[in-house]
């Protein structure tokens, strides 16, 4: 179930370029490389504002369902290469 998430979300989505990966247990990831949020943040100057927005994804999936935690440990706002989103089911 969680794979299809992220594969919706790319398939769908024309303003990231990410990659779906094998889910590995109960986790599934998703790795961007491209985002619209940071290209027209740094276009403009607002990164700051771009971080916020991004941790908007926290948000979200805290209060999806009770059982999916939400995990991020880069980001293309910090200059990473990549923003790794990973989504784990707990019981």
């Amino acid at each position: 179930m969680l794979k299809c998430v992220w594969q919706n979300l790319v398939d769908n989505d024309y303003n990231i370029v990410g990659k779906a990966m094998p889910p590995e247990g109960n986790s599934a990831s998703l790795n961007v490389s491209r985002c619209f949020i940071n290209e027209v943040a740094r276009d403009v100057g607002l990164l700051p504002l771009a971080d916020r927005l991004c941790y908007g994804d926290c948000i979200f999936w805290d209060h999806y369902h009770p059982n999916v935690r939400f995990s991020r440990t880069k980001t293309l706002i910090n200059v990473d290469e990549l923003c790794d989103h990973t989504l784990t089911w707990v019981e």
